[in-house]
């Protein structure tokens, strides 16, 4: 039993940093002021929104029907380049 919690566990860290590194690519990739729509039928809208702002990296820019729109966000301090 405790070895599959601990798999589980290892699981779910594995997939949350994957999750935050494909939203830092995201953010490396675009240009300033960019925008992608992301629509999630396993996802809470809460749930997409706070993932994807919780960077600081985007911010949601109009809610549509069944998608949400995030703009990237510039700032001298989240740039690499």
């Amino acid at each position: 039993m405790i070895k599959s919690l601990n798999k589980s566990n290892e699981k779910f860290r594995q997939h949350a940093r994957a999750r935050d590194r494909l939203i830092e690519e995201f953010h490396r990739v675009m240009k300033p002021k960019s925008v992608f729509n992301l629509d999630s039928h396993r996802l809470t809208e809460d749930n997409i929104i706070s993932t994807v702002t919780g960077h600081s990296l985007f911010k949601i820019s109009k809610k549509l029907k069944k998608t949400l729109a995030f703009e990237r966000i510039y700032s001298e301090v989240n740039e690499i380049d």
